[in-house]
C-alpha cells in the first residue's frame, strides 16, 4: 500500500536533521503516528544552494480521473510523462521515523521501524486545485527488503538523512538516481502486527505502534 507512515519528529528536529532552512513556525505542525494522503506534512527540498523545510499536501490530483496519485514506482517514474519532469527537477525528502504496510488479503497492518529517523524519497509539483494554487508531493516506492516482503510486495523508498542529500542534488541525471531507490531495501527494519485501528485515518496516537500479534522476526 505504501500509504501511511509515522513522523514523531518536531520541526526543530527535522531542521537539524537535514540542515534545512525552516519556512514555518515550530508549532505549525505536530508529530503524527498515522500520516495519510491529503495530510499536510513536512517536506525537504533543494532551493538553489540550500535545503528548505516546509509543509506540502500529500497526493497529486490525477489529470484525467478522480482521485490522487499517492505514490509511484521509483524504478520507472523517470520514464513516465506524469512524473518525469518532477523526477528530473523537483525531488524531495519526506522525513519519517517508522512506516506501515498491509497484508493485502486481510488488510492487517504491520508496523516497521528503523534504528534512526530516515527520509522517504518523493517528488513534488505545483497544482491549481479548484481556484487555489497548491504544492503537492507523492512518495516513491521500491521492491521490498527481505523483512517487508513477508507482508507486502512494495515498500516506500527510504534512505538515511545523509544519503538523502544525494537525492536532492540537482546536478544528477535520472539514471544516477536509481541507485538510492533500489538500495532502500537494504535498510535494517524491525516489524510486527499492530491493531486495525491504524486503518482508520482519524486514529492518531502513539498507542498505534503497540505490538498486536507475534513478532514477524
Amino acid at each position: 500500500m505504501c500509504g501511511r507512515f509515522v513522523n514523531a519528529l518536531t520541526i526543530p528536529d527535522i531542521r537539524a536533521m537535514f540542515a534545512a532552512v525552516q519556512t514555518m513556525a515550530d508549532d505549525a505542525w505536530k508529530p503524527t503516528w498515522n500520516a495519510a494522503p491529503t495530510h499536510q506534512l513536512p517536506v525537504v527540498v533543494r532551493a538553489i544552494t540550500e535545503h528548505r523545510l516546509g509543509l506540502m499536501r500529500w497526493g497529486w490530483p490525477k489529470e484525467f480521473a478522480a482521485g490522487i496519485h499517492v505514490n509511484a514506482f521509483g524504478e520507472t517514474a523517470h520514464q513516465l510523462k506524469t512524473f518525469q519532469e518532477s523526477f528530473q527537477h523537483r525531488r524531495c525528502l519526506i522525513p519519517a521515523t517508522d512506516f506501515y504496510e498491509w497484508v493485502e488479503a486481510t488488510k492487517q497492518p504491520w508496523y516497521f521501524s528503523m534504528p534512526e529517523p530516515f527520509a522517504i524519497l518523493g517528488l513534488w509539483q505545483r497544482f491549481v486545485v479548484g481556484d487555489k494554487p497548491e504544492v503537492r508531493f507523492l512518495l516513491l516506492t521500491a521492491p521490498p527488503g527481505h523483512e517487508v516482503a513477508k507482508v507486502h510486495h512494495r515498500m516506500s523508498a527510504i534512505v538515511s538523512a545523509e544519503d538523502g542529500m544525494h537525492w536532492l542534488d540537482p546536478s544528477l541525471d535520472p539514471e544516477h538516481l536509481l541507485s538510492p531507490i533500489m538500495e532502500s531495501q537494504r535498510n535494517p527494519v524491525n516489524g510486527w502486527e499492530v491493531s486495525y485501528q491504524v486503518n482508520k485515518v482519524s486514529n492518531n496516537h502513539k498507542g498505534l505502534l503497540r505490538q498486536f500479534g507475534i513478532p514477524l522476526f
